[in-house]
């Protein structure tokens, strides 16, 4: 069961992992962080889909302040939005989505991340974004699989994130392993 808010569970601060059957290209395999989820909607960040494109390529092109961090972009979700930052600073943070880990979109902050970094950083374009109700609907519907996140969740670059805990919060909530979870071609109709 997730934390209540209003008359609704809130996922935010919990991992949203595509089920083995979403064939949506945007989201099939996915791990994505929830920001926020309430009565107005969802927002998240896809964890797992790092782009060929370096920060300091992009940081560039929008600052004249130099670039300290090297990593590449991660691609938050279908959704356009502004330069967002999932990292470990307090005080940079405008708001907190687990215990240490905290988000931001504001320049200054991004800026001081770039330039000052401390600690742990994860920069993405886009964002995954849902209507009022339309998650709740595509977890009936058996889309995603959910549990709570925790800070090593965020940072991970392990590719086969996905399957480990696709299998995971599968065998917890079944009491049984999935069959050949680790061996799940892309598009499971052809399995």
């Amino acid at each position: 069961m997730t934390p209540e808010v209003g008359n609704m569970n809130s996922l935010k601060g919990h991992l949203l992992v595509a089920a083995s059957d979403l064939r949506d290209p945007n989201f099939a395999r996915t791990i994505t962080l929830m920001v926020e989820h309430n009565e107005d909607g969802a927002m998240g960040l896809t964890l797992n889909r790092p782009t060929d494109t370096e920060l300091d390529d992009v940081w560039e092109q929008i600052s004249e302040q130099p670039c300290s961090i090297k990593d590449v972009l991660y691609r938050g979700g279908p959704c356009e939005g502004p330069l967002m930052v999932l990292h470990t600073q307090p005080s940079l943070g405008e708001q907190t989505i687990l215990d240490g880990i905290y988000f931001t979109t504001n320049e200054d902050a991004v800026t001081s991340i770039v330039t000052a970094p401390e600690g742990r950083a994860r920069f993405f374009v886009g964002y995954a974004g849902w209507s009022p109700n339309q998650l709740e609907l595509e977890l009936k519907a058996g889309s995603w699989l959910y549990a709570p996140a925790s800070s090593d969740h965020v940072f991970l670059e392990d590719e086969r994130h996905w399957i480990r805990l696709h299998h995971q919060i599968t065998l917890s909530r079944d009491g049984i392993a999935p069959i050949a979870t680790a061996h799940l071609p892309a598009d499971p109709t052809v399995n």
